[in-house]
């Protein structure tokens, strides 16, 4: 998936991906990930393996945050939506409060 776009789950076809990760050239500096991991030193495996887990703790941050956005503007459709519905029920309340009024009044003069 490209993490500078969540509209598109298409990738230019020349950005390098790992396990569906977009790499960008600052995440690979040495050149490691196209590399064959048979032949990696032990400190350049530690490397590879820090900077997969930093591909994949961005993604995660960035689908958080995409998840995040979303429950928010489904809570701000939510709060127009009560608003609506007190703004109604509120006009029906005073329309019985006059009707309760109205009633009392010819209650009062027919007795």
């Amino acid at each position: 998936r490209c993490l500078s776009d969540w509209s598109s789950d298409v990738c230019p076809s020349n950005t390098p991906m790992l396990d569906g990760l977009e790499i960008r050239p600052e995440d690979d500096p040495l050149g490691l990930f196209s590399k064959d991991p048979a032949t990696l030193t032990p400190e350049e495996q530690r490397i590879l393996k820090k900077q997969r887990r930093l591909l994949k703790n961005r993604e995660s941050a960035q689908l958080s945050r995409h998840r995040k956005k979303m429950h928010l503007t489904s809570l701000e459709k939510q709060v127009e939506a009560l608003k609506k519905e007190k703004a109604a029920l509120a006009s029906k309340v005073s329309d019985l409060q006059e009707e309760n009024e109205r009633l009392r009044k010819e209650m009062i003069t027919l007795s």
